[in-house]
């Protein structure tokens, strides 16, 4: 098993891939070009590094022509820049700020959120427009089994203030998205709680004993199943109980 390059790699192909492009990127296309040319790495790994990368104003993010975030380099000063307000008196440009919310959870959330290509998590990302990230230890082998293990999930919210929005709408309205991807992971503890069983990986083939409570509960639902066909047959039969005489003719 190949182990993941160095976080230091992922931030020089960042860099370089960004710079290419003279303009600016997309996120999604930035990660695509990356993890190709870096076969041993993975979309979280880039994600941390990406985050890191933000925080440390190597590079920043902003809206492109169709309002869809992009990713630019950052040049020297480039971050006063974008807060400066316009020479010609115009109003102040976007300012990007990032909330996040911790959460402490069971490892077995992280692999119901990732299961199926991370369908779970991607419904939440996009219905609450924020990314959730978590510890890459979730991806050992060692812990796999440790389903209770208290993992911290951490859900992010980047906004920004503009023209037609103060930036306290846009605090407001970031938090309340934090609010319901917070709400929608909440519930989901619940049904862990309500059901584990649901939530944990099924084993192939399953033990001895849980072959034969599978036979027992398959046998019950048969039963089950022709007692009632058996009561319905007798309400049918006792409805058309009448007697019949032979006539002569």
């Amino acid at each position: 098993m190949t182990s993941e390059p160095g976080d230091d790699v992922i931030k020089t192909a960042i860099l370089a891939t960004v710079k290419r492009t003279q303009d600016s990127i997309r996120p999604n296309k930035l990660r695509k070009i990356v993890c190709k040319e870096l076969k041993e790495t993975n979309w979280t790994q880039f994600q941390r590094v990406l985050d890191s990368m933000i925080k440390q104003d190597s590079i920043y993010t902003t809206k492109g022509k169709d309002g869809d975030m992009t990713i630019r380099l950052c040049q020297e000063g480039s971050r006063q820049i974008r807060s400066m307000p316009a020479v010609d008196g115009a109003s102040q440009q976007n300012t990007e700020e990032t909330t996040t919310i911790i959460l402490q959870v069971p490892q077995v959330i992280i692999f119901h959120l990732i299961a199926k290509g991370r369908r779970k998590q991607k419904n939440i990302e996009l219905n609450t427009k924020t990314k959730i990230s978590f510890d890459r230890s979730v991806h050992e082998k060692v812990e796999a089994s440790n389903f209770d293990k208290q993992m911290s999930l951490t859900i992010t919210k980047l906004f920004s203030s503009g023209p037609d929005e103060s930036v306290a709408d846009a605090k407001e309205t970031a938090r309340k998205h934090l609010k319901t991807a917070k709400l929608m992971i909440t519930k989901m503890l619940k049904a862990y709680e309500t059901n584990p069983e649901h939530f944990r990986p099924k084993k192939a083939g399953g033990t001895f004993a849980e072959q034969d409570e599978t036979k027992i509960k398959k046998l019950k639902a048969a039963q089950k199943k022709r007692k009632f066909k058996k009561s319905d047959d007798c309400t049918e039969k006792s409805g058309n109980n009448r007697s019949k005489t032979r006539k002569f003719y």
